[in-house]
């Protein structure tokens, strides 16, 4: 079965998430969330990624879109209600090189100190610190 651009975008997604872990020597989980699987329910995000900081595991869901596909209006009430748990929630556009290198940031100089904050339109992801 041939690949589609969204299969495409995640995959260079956890190929980022392993080497980032792999160079900073940082334990994870990447859960891969079914929608409308067994547990999930349409609107769920792609990943659940369990970052290690400190000692804890920082959950960041992440919702990954190729080309010019956008989030539902579902799946930003649920990145929304994640986040107001307490959680970081993320849309990354996979085949948009800024995304990835902003997902790469974030991953690398995220510390237990640090107040960040994820916003869901792709021209105004930014990192505030």
């Amino acid at each position: 079965m041939a690949a589609t651009p969204e299969s495409k975008a995640k995959l260079k997604v956890k190929r980022l998430i392993e080497t980032v872990a792999a160079e900073r020597g940082i334990p994870y989980y990447l859960r891969s969330n079914a929608a409308g699987g067994v547990g999930f329910a349409n609107g769920t995000p792609d990943f659940t990624l369990y970052w290690r900081v400190g000692n804890t595991a920082m959950p960041i869901e992440l919702e990954i879109k190729a080309g010019h596909g956008t989030p539902t209006p579902l799946q930003l009430a649920i990145l929304s209600k994640c986040m107001a748990a307490g959680a970081h929630g993320f849309v990354i556009w996979g085949d948009h090189t800024p995304d990835l290198v902003f997902l790469e940031k974030f991953l690398r100089r995220v510390t237990p100190v640090m107040n960040i904050t994820g916003k869901f339109d792709k021209a105004e992801q930014e990192l505030s610190w």
